[in-house]
């Protein structure tokens, strides 16, 4: 029988053989200090706060999808996705998670993001959300499709697809449904209500990107 890690690069090519020395230990990447990006992030405060989990959550999405098109642009994956989020009483809250698998496709950080979010969209209001990937490296290490489960490989199929569209036709060629019902939402009139309720979709105040 062929050794694990024979089995593995023959099944997985280069990542399969980088599996296989990380289970052992070694690591051969070389390691900058002080230079190059050191995470890739973007964030929204609203003009008025927003406490529905769901609006939050429509937020992040559209975030997570800006900063996976910015990864995908420099050729980076990252394996650590941080949640900001900022109270109306400006009080900062920040959320981590890390992943067994670095990536850059905005539904694997969204769904990280989200839920970093769940547990803290308890009815507080919030003024600002942030999303945001670190642990940096150069996309050929991450978001191996034959080694994602069959839902997630199927989304990232999908998300593989959208991305040729916008590229041909522009970014506003596909609009995933979650954002494109918020944004439907707050562009249809309504004759009985002349002010929006405090929780409604709001619209972003102001956008900041870091990297």
């Amino acid at each position: 029988a062929l050794p694990i890690s024979d089995h593995l690069a023959r099944r997985y090519g280069e990542m399969g053989a980088r599996i296989a020395r990380l289970s052992r230990g070694i690591d051969n990447r070389t390691l900058s200090v002080g230079t190059g990006a050191k995470s890739v992030s973007t964030e929204t405060t609203f003009s008025r706060d927003i406490s529905r989990p769901d609006l939050l959550a429509t937020h992040l999405l559209a975030l997570s999808e800006r900063v996976s098109e910015r990864l995908k642009r420099k050729g980076l994956v990252g394996d650590t996705i941080t949640l900001k989020l900022k109270t109306s009483k400006f009080r900062s809250r920040t959320r981590a998670r890390h992943l067994s698998l670095p990536t850059q496709l905005a539904h694997l950080i969204y769904e990280s993001g989200k839920q970093l979010l769940d547990r803290e969209a308890d009815g507080t209001p919030f003024r600002l959300i942030g999303i945001g990937v670190s642990g940096l490296d150069a996309a050929g290490v991450g978001d191996p499709v034959d080694l994602l489960e069959p839902r997630i490989a199927r989304k990232a199929a999908a998300e593989r697809a959208m991305d040729k569209v916008r590229t041909r036709f522009g970014r506003n060629a596909v609009v995933r449904g979650q954002i494109y019902r918020q944004i439907r939402y707050r562009q249809t009139p309504s004759p009985l209500r002349t002010t929006a309720p405090d929780n409604q979709p709001a619209p972003p105040k102001s956008n900041k990107d870091n990297i």
